[in-house]
């Protein structure tokens, strides 16, 4: 269960990552919203959104964890996607020693290169890096979240640059559309990455303000689904 969201964006000619979960976690009994599936702290120099079997999850994240401390990760994103192809690798055979497999988990990581930010996807078929203006989402609520992402896109291309409240709001919107889904969280985390060099990760994570919340909230109200009328008056040929 759960929607991951993930995002470039652009804020006066500076790039930015924007971030986006719920906190949904249940099994076939109960759920509550009780666990944030970001991950901000754990993983040298990434941000991680997690989904799908949360103890399979932890563990490819912890794979990744172990081959991004290896000297020299981080010297370009190849290298950095090599690494996390090993730790998917080394995930996958220990999962298959025990008869298990990767399942519904997928990741998506976030970090900044000095070339620029960095979206890297996740799942058992192999690690790839998600490229602007793509908005990549994850989890079953992406079976929701995906149909207005694509139209937005072919309709409504949106520009590299100053674009920062549009990936907000469409992020946003995606979101609460996932939240058709049962296995979807309502409560919402929606974080923005900045490049850092001060801080021990590379980047800095700001969580949006109450304010922002309800701004996007009118603005989905204004732009998202509307109500249809009781009925259409139409008199067919």
């Amino acid at each position: 269960m759960t929607i991951g969201l993930a995002a470039h964006a652009d804020h006066q000619l500076n790039p930015r990552i924007v971030l986006c979960c719920d906190w949904l976690l249940g099994d076939a009994l109960s759920s509550s919203e009780r666990t944030c599936k970001l991950d901000i702290t754990s993983v040298p120099r990434t941000a991680v959104l997690l989904t799908g079997t949360l103890e399979t999850a932890i563990g490819l994240t912890g794979a990744c964890r172990s081959k991004l401390k290896i000297k020299g990760a981080f010297a370009s994103r190849e290298s950095f996607k090599r690494a996390i192809h090993s730790a998917l690798n080394t995930y996958l055979a220990q999962l298959a020693k025990r008869s298990r497999n990767l399942d519904d988990v997928e990741l998506l990581l976030a970090n900044f290169f000095s070339d620029g930010p960095c979206i890297t996807h996740v799942n058992s078929q192999g690690v790839f890096e998600v490229i602007f203006p793509e908005i990549k989402s994850i989890g079953i609520g992406c079976h929701f979240s995906d149909p207005i992402l694509l139209w937005r896109q072919k309709h409504q291309p949106m520009e590299p640059a100053l674009n920062l409240p549009m990936v907000l709001y469409r992020v946003y919107e995606a979101k609460k559309l996932s939240e058709a889904s049962r296995d979807v969280g309502r409560l919402t985390t929606l974080v923005i990455l900045e490049a850092n060099c001060e801080e021990e990760q590379g980047f800095s994570a700001r969580p949006i303000t109450e304010s922002c919340f309800e701004w996007l909230n009118k603005r989905f109200l204004e732009f998202g689904p509307q109500p249809l009328p009781q009925q259409f008056d139409y008199v067919f040929d």
